[in-house]
């Protein structure tokens, strides 16, 4: 039997963005197909096989990405993988901003008290095993990473603070 767990889906497209993605999609696939069809050649056709699928596994992809909560554990799935830390194993957390032109930087406890999840939108929940956050690189060996959501970050601080207090008060 299977443990239970808690599911949230991490932000996806909705509305007019599914409707303007899946139309966007739609028109490339019609156009991709009319250059089939226009030069029968076998190296033009798979290019544009590639071109009308590599969007719609990219959007099934960003659709079908969760984050789970289970009793001792956080895990993210997406359509290709999952990858799982016990809270056990938790050195660090925090949520940071990736931004283009400059390295990767933490961001502080009075900004997510002020901002909405929307302003928040690029910015990532991190949990990792190792002892410090490596600034210029997020890729250690051991780490989990989802998108920001108030909701999904006071659930990971609770059960790490929940799980400290009960090692503190067990003996060794």
């Amino acid at each position: 039997m299977t443990t239970p767990y808690t599911e949230f889906r991490t932000p996806y497209l909705k509305g007019w963005l599914l409707i303007c993605a899946l139309m966007l999609l739609l028109m490339t696939s019609a156009m991709s197909i009319w250059m089939i069809l226009l030069v029968p050649n076998g190296w033009v056709t798979l290019i544009f096989l590639v071109l009308v699928l590599s969007p719609a596994i990219v959007l099934w992809n960003f659709q079908a990405t969760k984050v789970r909560f289970g009793p001792d554990y956080i895990e993210t799935a997406t359509l290709f993988r999952k990858k799982r830390i016990y809270i056990k194993d938790v050195k660090k957390f925090g949520v940071f901003f990736a931004g283009q032109n400059r390295w990767a930087q933490i961001t502080p406890q009075k900004t997510l008290e002020e901002n909405s999840d929307n302003d928040l939108a690029s910015h990532k929940i991190y949990i990792t095993k190792s002892e410090v956050f490596d600034m210029r690189s997020f890729r250690p060996a051991e780490h989990v990473k989802f998108p920001y959501r108030k909701k999904l970050y006071l659930k990971v601080k609770e059960m790490i603070e929940d799980h400290r207090a009960n090692a503190n008060l067990t003996p060794h």
